[in-house]
């Protein structure tokens, strides 16, 4: 059983494409800097959210008929990703320069593992479903995807708003970009 589990994850490596270790350690190296934290132009901050919003729904809208199921799914996972993310920055120390558009973000290992877990969830998810594709019509893992999609997607979103709103309302004090 263990040779079985071992040949079939060496067969998924072997046949995945090599532009998906490209994305893999460009998820790597974004979660790496995001444990060291530093001085960053607003804008950077701002743009991870919408991208891991952008390919969430991408997922949901390429993968499932448009249902109250997957609708209520998809939104309560979001909002309660985003309440996490929320909860999570709200966590953290920052500081914002109004003048030069910089926010100092402290470093944090949540970047690389959320980041980590949006990429294994998108690869473990197609791969299921390229070699099953009837697995869109089983609603327990139809849910997991939704889900997952929804929460990670809705981390991002969380994080992002809240330091729009500290951006907007925290003492803007002087910076310096890394």
């Amino acid at each position: 059983m263990f040779k079985e589990i071992i040949d079939g994850a060496w067969q998924a490596l072997v046949h995945t494409p090599v532009w998906v270790y490209i994305i893999f350690f460009y998820c790597l190296f974004v979660g790496i800097k995001g444990v060291k934290g530093g001085v960053v132009p607003f804008v950077k901050v701002l743009i991870i959210p919408v991208v891991f919003l952008y390919l969430s729904l991408d997922t949901v809208l390429n993968n499932f008929r448009v249902s109250d199921f997957v609708v209520y799914t998809y939104v309560g996972s979001l909002l309660v990703g985003a309440l996490l993310g929320w909860l999570q920055a709200h966590s953290i120390g920052l500081e914002v320069d109004r003048e030069k558009w910089l926010i100092k973000l402290p470093g944090t290992w949540v970047t690389l593992v959320v980041v980590m877990i949006i990429f294994f969830s998108k690869y473990y998810f197609g791969y299921e479903i390229a070699a099953d594709p009837k697995l869109l019509s089983n609603s327990h893992f139809e849910f997991a995807m939704l889900a997952v999609s929804g929460l990670t997607a809705g981390m991002f979103v969380g994080r992002g708003l809240y330091y729009f709103r500290c951006f907007r309302t925290k003492t803007s004090i002087e910076l310096s970009e890394d």
